[in-house]
């Protein structure tokens, strides 16, 4: 296989006109340069220089060679572009997955305006798809309430948002500051999938202080539990974040069990101190950021 420092050595000179002012160039000494380009002729038992004179003339086949290698270091400089743009986001893809895609639109915006050149994409799912995507490398950041513990992920506190009761706006809740959790338990209760962070996190909450929801109708996802407790089927619990700005229903605090939440934004181990990882999770902390997301996490860097 044809040696490419040779063929950078070989373009360098004939460019240059002479061995002196290519070696300056290259920042190289003149004899290794000249000893490189004796290397290619000799492997291939040609000349490419006329060295008679005090300059380096090509031959007939060292022009032909110097259109070839012009080519080729068109393309290493365009090569250098792409991936130089890409580092610093001016190119390039970026995969966002997130289990509440309203989290994750201030940093897409934002990206779109800065970087207006990447090609950003956003899917959602729950917290174990959101991760699943990670894992699998369908997605290059997630932000998520369960980043999990797999040692290959880095995961980063975001914000708080908190697990609250939603009710319609006409319920005997709805002017009350706070419920008690016997008394949310006590209701017909909307909730999401088993898998749901958010279904999981109130389950914790209530088994650690003995309670237990009578009724329960799970929807598969966080529009249908607003939709139904519109409709007055029952009392939703939702992410403090997640609930709509919606004059029909409203979020009402529950006093006496834990339901504190940490959205977490995470990425592959290897790839959190690569710059464009780097550049999203500065973005993304400035434009999402709370100050009071301090729980820690296994997977932190």
């Amino acid at each position: 296989m044809i040696n490419l420092a040779h063929l950078r050595a070989f373009h360098a000179v004939a460019e240059a006109g002479s061995f002196t002012a290519a070696a300056r160039q290259l920042q190289i000494s003149q004899p290794t340069l000249s000893e490189q380009v004796r290397a290619l002729e000799n492997r291939y038992q040609v000349m490419l220089f006329d060295r008679s004179g005090r300059t380096a003339r090509l031959t007939r086949l060292g022009r032909d060679l110097y259109e070839v290698t012009g080519r080729l270091a068109r393309a290493e400089a365009a090569a250098e572009r792409l991936l130089s743009d890409s580092a610093e986001l001016r190119s390039g893809e970026l995969r966002i997955a997130a289990d509440a895609p309203v989290h994750a639109m201030p940093l897409f915006a934002e990206l779109e305006r800065r970087h207006p050149g990447l090609r950003v994409s956003l899917s959602s799912g729950n917290s174990e798809k959101v991760m699943a995507d990670l894992l699998e490398h369908e997605a290059d950041v997630a932000i998520t309430a369960d980043p999990g513990s797999h040692p290959g992920i880095c995961a980063e506190p975001l914000m708080r948002n908190d697990l609250v009761a939603v009710v319609p706006s006409d319920h005997r809740f709805a002017d009350r500051d706070a419920i008690t959790g016997e008394e949310l338990v006590g209701e017909r209760l909307i909730l999401r999938e088993p898998q749901s962070m958010t279904r999981r996190r109130l389950a914790q909450a209530l088994a650690a202080v003995h309670l237990e929801p009578a009724d329960v109708v799970t929807v598969d996802s966080r529009e249908a539990v607003h939709v139904a407790v519109r409709e007055g089927l029952g009392v939703g619990v939702s992410a403090v974040r997640e609930v709509p700005d919606d004059p029909r229903i409203v979020a009402v605090q529950v006093s006496g069990i834990d339901l504190s939440l940490t959205q977490y934004l995470a990425c592959a181990r290897d790839l959190r101190e690569r710059q464009p990882i780097r550049t999203v999770f500065e973005i993304a902390h400035r434009v999402i950021g709370d100050p009071r997301s301090t729980a820690p996490t296994s997977q932190s860097a």
